[in-house]
């Protein structure tokens, strides 16, 4: 039985959540299933072939030792329109069907608060779990590319368990026996996460002309500094997410310096061609430039992007792991050769945070 609640399809939707439960819980791309094209994406939903030729006896021997079965598989491509939600309901029934296993289905079919490695799909559906004997195994496992492997994809099985405080396992250890190479070590290092207050944005004289620009990755704390320290001392804010393209951006800007007046402009900056004609608008009109440079770097501010998600009730959407990949690779540190009068740097702060213990304890 299939019904959708929220953005997930669910298959058995479990009914007893007082009791804690052994959770046998495993992704399923790449960790039940591969390709039969042997192609990277299935051509269509009936391309797929189970990976291991011991899955059914495992499964067997893991319902004899208690435990029920749950698929937890991340299907954007629902939302995206590669597959419908016919489709994919009638692909897992026919895995279901050959493997002859009745197991509990989540698939999450948008970029949201129920996309693992975010714990919603447990916290909401399943909620009683037993951490001590459940655990998830997934492909998604964070390791580096060895002789005989190719990298992993992604960490975000691993973290999911790790979030979920659960064993992990990969596919090949859990089904071959066979360990490989330790997983990557998480870059987002919490201890040196300063808490506390940001020093206070001090302007220039107040008869100076100023223009403040920001560098710095989505989520690194631009518009958190921006709003709360500078634009109440007087300073007019412009921001692209508010007007919608840089040609807005400009006009409003060529204006403000028309007027005279104090200018914050929160955007990310992040190349040399993104802020050389702010800096030479700035020149030309005679005002003083800085660049605030927030330095915190995109596994740090992909982790406050997905916290923000959660922590809004899915409300403030997470940035696309794309568009941080397209920035690292565009990014160029600020300096003054460009023609700044100066450049400040600002390095993360936790302030005034909702749900501190949650920030630390999840893995995105």
């Amino acid at each position: 039985m299939w019904n959708k609640e929220d953005t997930v399809l669910i298959k058995n939707k479990p009914k007893n959540l007082f009791k804690p439960n052994k959770y046998a819980m495993f992704d399923l791309d790449d960790t039940l299933i591969t390709t039969k094209s042997n192609k990277r994406f299935p051509e269509d939903y009936n391309d797929w072939k189970v990976k291991f030729t011991n899955i059914k006896t495992k499964f067997i021997s893991l319902i004899k030792e208690g435990y029920k079965i749950v698929i937890i598989s991340n299907q954007k491509t629902v939302s995206n329109g590669k597959i419908t939600e016919l489709e994919i309901k009638k692909k897992l029934d026919n895995i279901l069907k050959y493997l002859d296993l009745e197991a509990i289905v989540f698939l999450a079919t948008e970029n949201d608060i129920f996309r693992k490695p975010k714990t919603t799909i447990i916290d909401k559906y399943l909620k009683n779990i037993n951490k001590k004997k459940s655990f998830y195994c997934g492909d998604g496992a964070g390791r580096e590319r060895t002789k005989n492997y190719k990298r992993d994809f992604s960490d975000t099985d691993y973290k999911f368990a790790y979030n979920l405080e659960i064993k992990f396992y990969s596919p090949e250890e859990f089904f071959l026996e066979e360990v490989r190479e330790k997983r990557i070590n998480y870059p987002v290092n919490f201890k040196k996460i300063q808490e506390g207050k940001y020093t206070d944005f001090k302007p220039l004289e107040d008869k100076v002309n100023e223009v403040v620009i920001t560098c710095g990755f989505p989520g690194s704390g631009k518009s958190y500094f921006t709003k709360k320290y500078i634009e109440p001392k007087g300073f007019f804010y412009i921001n692209q997410d508010t007007l919608k393209s840089k040609t807005k951006v400009l006009k409003v800007f060529k204006e403000s310096l028309k007027n005279k007046i104090k200018i914050v402009i929160d955007n990310t900056n992040l190349t040399i061609e993104s802020r050389e004609e702010l800096i030479k608008l700035s020149k030309e009109a005679n005002f003083k430039i800085r660049c605030l440079y927030f330095t915190a770097n995109d596994d740090l501010s992909k982790h406050n992007s997905h916290f923000r998600n959660i922590n809004s009730n899915n409300k403030i959407k997470p940035i696309k792991n794309v568009v941080y990949n397209v920035f690292k690779k565009k990014f160029t540190k600020p300096t003054l050769k460009e023609g700044f009068d100066d450049i400040q740097t600002v390095d993360f702060v936790l302030e005034d945070i909702e749900n501190k213990e949650l920030y630390y304890q999840m893995m995105f």
